[in-house]
């Protein structure tokens, strides 16, 4: 699995399913499609962000070939089967308290781990990783 930038939500989904050795950037740059050799197969090694309502997979379903594609539902739907979300900062599982998802890196916090009191006011969240990442 490719470790997701923040700030590039396209590179990050596509670095939960692909090998590593996949070159993003000609991916991004539509230069070459996924096939279905490079999704990652292992359910253990995607991460259960990929199933928030907020994460919309199909916008990058462009840079799969179909067969690829295929691979990927039906991976996402062993995934849903098996899905416990957890704190990334607490590792505890999130329906123990209020939680909060980074629209840059798509991570989910308890909003306690986060240093978040009140839900943001704003439609958008940013954790601190990707704050101090923006603004370095």
């Amino acid at each position: 699995m490719i470790t997701a930038s923040c700030f590039s939500p396209h590179e990050a989904i596509l670095g939960w399913l692909v090998a590593g050795d996949v070159p993003l950037d000609q991916v991004l740059a539509k230069k070459v499609l996924i096939s279905s050799e490079d999704v990652i197969k292992d359910i253990e090694h995607i991460p259960m962000k990929c199933l928030d309502e907020s994460v919309s997979l199909a916008r990058v379903r462009k840079y799969f070939r179909a067969n690829a594609w295929k691979t990927v539902a039906d991976l996402v739907e062993r995934v849903m089967e098996e899905s416990t979300w957890f704190c990334v900062v607490c590792n505890n599982e999130l329906d123990t308290g209020e939680s909060i998802g980074c629209d840059a890196c798509l991570e989910w916090y308890h909003m306690k781990c986060a240093g978040v009191q009140n839900k943001p006011k704003k439609k958008v969240w940013i954790c601190r990783s990707c704050y101090k990442t923006k603004n370095s």
